[in-house]
């Protein structure tokens, strides 16, 4: 069986695939756990300390926080807007045999056993590639075929590979 959608990269697909990578490792959640620390530390030292010392404590949360997630946005929004291939649709086909992707007559394909793990997020199937490279299927692009698109996953995936939560398609 084969199933074909086409996927039209967004920066709020991007963006969900850079917050799940870099929050999903360990310096993602020390930053957080930092972030949380200070600000806790801010409050909690409230007028037993200088002023500029508890300015200080809050800049550095603001930056762990605030920044990180604000910088990701940017960065996504500016992958999508300078990458070539993004400009146009990509249409993905699974199959027994892999993954395969065509866009203005090129064509690639990776196949079932290049996968390094199959990750969901809120928006997004991750197929990870290696540690750093994934292909990005968002879960809008699919409509219907979600469920197909996650049964062949889990039919040609290993299953200590794939961390997908059994649940129908996301609503619109």
């Amino acid at each position: 069986m084969e199933i074909k959608f086409d996927v039209k990269m967004t920066a709020q697909t991007m963006y969900d695939f850079m917050l799940y990578h870099s929050y999903r490792n360990f310096q993602g959640v020390f930053g957080t756990f930092l972030g949380v620390a200070v600000l806790i530390l801010a409050v909690m030292t409230f007028g037993d300390v200088s002023t500029g010392y508890t300015i200080l404590y809050l800049a550095f949360a603001v930056i762990f926080l605030v920044y990180t997630p604000l910088g990701l946005y940017t960065k996504a929004k500016r992958q999508v807007a300078m990458t070539p291939a993004f400009k146009k649709p990509i249409t993905y086909i699974l199959s027994p045999d892999g993954i395969a992707t065509e866009q203005d007559g090129n064509k690639a394909q990776a196949k079932w056993s290049d996968i390094y793990k199959v990750r969901k997020t809120k928006k997004s199937l991750l197929l990870y590639l290696n540690k750093v490279n994934a292909v990005i299927l968002p879960v809008e692009s699919m409509d219907s075929k979600y469920d197909d698109v996650v049964a062949c996953i889990r039919e040609h995936v290993p299953e200590n590979r794939v961390r997908i939560k059994d649940q129908a398609a996301p609503e619109k």
